[in-house]
């Protein structure tokens, strides 16, 4: 697993705005409102991401694609890394967990 840069986190809030969710606000119950957090990013082989975020605190009973950890001031993400810029999959799941370390709820 390894750890992407500043600017590499910049663009991951970038991704939020551009494939975060499909914009319709449906099953959101909450907006963002957290805006002075570090992100940091664990990429993860997709074999791997259901059982890694499970033992991060992730419920039991579903299959994971990806899945964010907060903190009070820190948020994990842990996603198959996109292969390039059309792994459409794997862009909108990192900007929808990107989305929850910003405080999003549904």
């Amino acid at each position: 697993m390894g750890k992407i840069g500043r600017g590499a986190a910049c663009a991951v809030v970038a991704l939020v705005a551009l494939v975060g969710c499909d914009g319709s606000g449906r099953g959101v119950t909450s907006r963002a409102d957290r805006n002075d957090i570090k992100v940091t990013v664990e990429w993860v082989a997709a074999r791997d991401v259901d059982a890694v975020c499970k033992a991060a605190g992730a419920a039991d009973g579903e299959r994971f694609e990806a899945c964010a950890a907060s903190g009070p001031t820190t948020c994990t993400i842990y996603a198959v890394q996109p292969r390039n810029f059309e792994d459409r999959a794997a862009l909108q799941a990192l900007g929808h967990e990107a989305w929850h370390c910003f405080g999003a709820r549904h």
